[in-house]
């Protein structure tokens, strides 16, 4: 089966498609101009928010990216992508939600406002700064005690999150 992932190249693309390659899931990226085939007929019946990024199934869409990575993840169970255990399972849920919650955000308004993407403010900016700061701080001090950030010492999709959010591929 090959999935087809609808979304610009981006962060989000990014981790879905390095989960895919770890989990030995066929997964097809065509050409995605947002503004204009996000607004399509077509795309708004997969996705009535029009967001990216939107996985085509056999079942159907599946939108979100963080669902989309977890879907792929749970292709190909002996990978660990998504833990072995109920508890490894809900930490890797807890980091998920911690990058998108805590990092995501200020990271975006932090980089956008430098590359253009969004308006500049200054305040704005400043804040995001400090807060990603903060959130980088608290990172670092859990990866003093582990490899990993939700099973010490198996990559999970948490890893793959938190490193697409902080390698961001802009060209």
């Amino acid at each position: 089966m090959t999935y087809t992932l609808l979304c610009p190249f981006g962060f989000r693309s990014q981790k879905i498609l390095i989960a895919a390659k770890i989990a030995n899931v066929s997964i097809t990226h065509p050409s995605f101009q947002m503004g204009k085939d996000n607004k399509t007929k077509e795309f708004t019946e997969k996705n009535p928010f029009n967001k990216v990024p939107v996985l085509d199934t056999c079942h159907g869409p599946i939108y979100e990216s963080n669902a989309i990575l977890r879907f792929i993840a749970r292709h190909s169970p002996i990978s660990g992508l998504y833990g072995n255990s109920d508890y490894e399972k809900s930490l890797i849920d807890q980091w998920l939600d911690c990058v998108s919650g805590e990092l995501e955000v200020v990271r975006g308004v932090w980089l956008y406002t430098v590359l253009g993407g969004l308006p500049y403010n200054a305040k704005a900016h400043s804040e995001a700064k400090k807060e990603c700061l903060e959130v980088l701080k608290k990172l670092d001090a859990h990866f003093l005690h582990t490899t990993y950030i939700a099973k010490g010492q198996t990559i999970t999709i948490a890893d793959l999150a938190l490193f697409c959010a902080l390698v961001d591929w802009v060209y």
